[in-house]
C-alpha cells in the first residue's frame, strides 16, 4: 500500500506542469534522498526553481515545503520498516544473543537501504576543501566522535572537538560542522542552530531522520539504533561511519597509513622508555 504523499502525487500527476512532474519524477526515482534535501537543492535537480517547489508543496495540500519534506521521510521510514530483510527467529528463543544480533543485522540492511552513496560521496568533497571540520555529538555519541576524529585526523589537519559553544564563535562559510545525534537528548540543538546561521557546511550522521540534525543540515545519513535488550544499538551507526571514513580516506591511502606507521613507531619508542 502506497504512502498518502505518493499516491497523492500519482494521482494528480496529469494535472502538474512539465515543471512539477520532473518533480514528482524525481520523488519517486530518489526518495530516499530527496527526503532530506532542501527545496533549492530539490529544485536545482529538477530544473526548477525553488518557488517552483515551494508551489508544488502547495498544489498538495501542504502550508510550505516543510510539510511535504516531513511527510516524505516518514514515507521512507515506514516503507523500510515494513520490509522484512532478515530470517525472522521465533520470540521464544532460549538465545537472547541471536535476537540480538538478528536485530541488529536488520540496522545495518535499513542503513544501507537508506544511505545513498553519491550523496555521501558529494559530502565528503565538500568536507576535503573546507578550512576547518568541528565535530560535535550528543552525549551518547561521544566514543563515536573520537572514533571519527581519530581517522579524519590522519589524513588532514585541523579536525576539532567541539567541547565548548564558544569554540564555534569562529565558525564561517569555509568550515564545515558534523554532528553526530544518535542519543536521545536535544543538548546539541543550540549549536545546530548558530551552526546554521554562520553558513558552515553541515553534515548530520543521526539515527531518525525526524531528528533536528536531519532537517537542520547540508546532507544527512541514517543508521537506525533499534534494540532487543535495554540499550540502543550502535552497530549500524559505526558501520555507516567506517564506510563514510573509507571515502574520506580514498586518495590519501598513502598518506594515512604513513601516519598509522608513524604512531606505531611512536607508541613503540613510548613502551621502551
Amino acid at each position: 500500500m502506497k504512502h498518502d504523499v505518493l499516491l497523492s502525487i500519482e494521482q494528480r500527476m496529469n494535472t502538474f506542469s512539465k515543471g512539477q512532474k520532473r518533480i514528482a519524477q524525481l520523488i519517486f526515482e530518489r526518495p530516499n534522498e530527496v527526503c532530506f534535501m532542501t527545496a533549492a537543492q530539490i529544485g536545482k535537480r529538477a530544473d526548477v526553481s525553488e518557488s517552483t517547489v515551494v508551489r508544488f508543496a502547495c498544489e498538495l495540500g501542504y502550508k510550505g515545503f516543510p510539510g511535504l519534506q516531513k511527510d516524505l521521510q516518514k514515507c521512507v521510514l515506514s516503507q523500510i520498516d515494513s520490509k522484512q530483510y532478515v530470517p525472522e527467529i521465533h520470540e521464544n528463543t532460549d538465545d537472547e544473543k541471536l535476537l540480538w544480533a538478528n536485530k541488529n543485522i536488520d540496522n545495518i540492511i535499513k542503513t544501507m537501504e537508506l544511505l545513498d552513496f553519491q550523496s555521501l560521496e558529494n559530502a565528503v568533497s565538500r568536507l576535503k576543501n573546507c578550512r576547518n571540520i568541528y565535530l560535535v555529538s550528543d552525549v551518547y555519541s561521544r566514543g563515536l566522535q573520537d572514533y571519527l576524529k581519530f581517522h579524519l585526523s590522519a589524513v588532514r589537519a585541523r579536525v576539532l572537538v567541539v567541547e565548548s559553544p564558544v569554540e564555534l564563535m569562529h565558525l564561517c562559510p569555509e568550515d564545515s560542522v558534523i554532528f553526530l545525534c544518535f542519543g536521545y537528548g536535544n543538548d546539541y540543538v543550540p549549536m545546530l542552530s548558530y551552526a546554521r546561521d554562520s553558513g558552515a557546511y553541515m553534515i548530520g550522521f543521526t539515527g531518525s531522520a525526524l531528528t533536528p540534525a536531519a532537517s537542520g543540515c547540508d546532507a544527512v545519513f541514517v543508521a537506525p539504533t533499534d534494540a532487543c535488550g535495554h540499550t540502543s544499538s550502535l552497530t549500524a551507526p559505526v558501520c555507516l561511519l567506517q564506510i563514510f571514513l573509507e571515502c574520506f580516506i580514498k586518495g590519501n591511502e598513502e598518506q594515512y597509513f604513513n601516519i598509522m606507521e608513524k604512531l606505531k613507531d611512536y607508541q613503540t619508542k613510548e613502551l621502551r622508555l
